[in-house]
């Protein structure tokens, strides 16, 4: 409930499968304890869920196991 993995692919143009894929995490922590992890608020999670997509065919990805959103 506190953090997003965010998938990325970059493609060349006009080729169907990606020249690389990574992702990274974003953790969210308290303010004022960066220790701490904190919930995403709810305006942030209802934007970050409009970015969800199932993975592109044949791009070689799959859904994110145990994401946060």
């Amino acid at each position: 409930r506190s953090s997003v993995v965010y998938d990325i692919a970059l493609f060349r143009k006009g080729e169907d499968d990606p020249a690389a894929e990574g992702h990274f995490v974003h953790v969210f922590v308290e303010r004022t304890r960066q220790d701490r992890t904190s919930p995403i608020p709810p305006r942030i999670r209802d934007a970050l869920q409009r970015l969800v997509r199932a993975p592109a065919s044949g791009a070689g990805g799959h859904p994110r196991q145990g994401s946060d959103l």
